[in-house]
């Protein structure tokens, strides 16, 4: 119901108010996520329902399945939220120079992200992402491009495993061991070492 059909004059301003309101409401899936994000935040994983969320945002749950098809879409929407987040602090303001200033603006971003949502972080590092090819916190294409671009971007190096090559680029001359160099600044987050 859109807006207060009856016209009784008992019915309260509030309730009037909030039935305006939430009939002209319009969701869209990020202010979904965003609020789903805050509710973890909050009160913790366990605790985010459909109903609770659509309380918040002032709309039967019914509601969100429009954007959302379920809670186990909606936990991974939430990654989906947070590694935008990521992408858009680390990413987008200044690009980075080298690959390792690329390892170091994602490291500190992924703490960064940890610590603004520590309730949501093992989430990030838990849910699988969309192809099984990817590991956390590489979840999408844009992430596994943008890591490419700065590898290939400038030098040379090359990425060892159990001391086997997994990865290498650039001037075989001039490599230089990711693996070794890059432990203080987490390179096994980005599940590559």
């Amino acid at each position: 119901m859109s807006e207060d059909q009856s016209g009784d004059p008992g019915e309260s301003e509030l309730e009037s108010d909030v039935l305006t309101h939430v009939g002209r409401r319009t969701l869209d899936r990020k202010q979904i996520l965003r609020e789903a994000v805050r509710l973890i935040d909050d009160h913790g994983r366990e605790r985010l329902t459909m109903r609770r969320l659509g309380g918040v945002l002032g709309v039967e749950a019914m509601a969100l399945y429009r954007y959302v098809p379920g809670r186990e879409q909606l936990l991974d929407g939430v990654v989906e939220y947070v590694m935008n987040e990521l992408y858009e602090q680390t990413m987008t303001v200044e690009q980075p120079t080298s690959w390792q200033e690329y390892l170091q603006k994602m490291a500190h971003g992924v703490r960064d992200i940890a610590v603004a949502h520590p309730r949501v972080f093992p989430l990030v590092a838990t849910r699988p992402p969309a192809a099984p090819w990817l590991r956390p916190p590489l979840r999408s294409l844009r992430w596994v491009e943008s890591f490419l671009d700065a590898l290939t971007g400038e030098g040379s190096g090359l990425i060892t495993r159990h001391g086997r090559v997994v990865l290498a680029w650039g001037d075989p001359k001039k490599r230089y061991d990711l693996k070794s160099s890059t432990k203080s600044i987490g390179v096994t987050a980005l599940g590559l070492a």
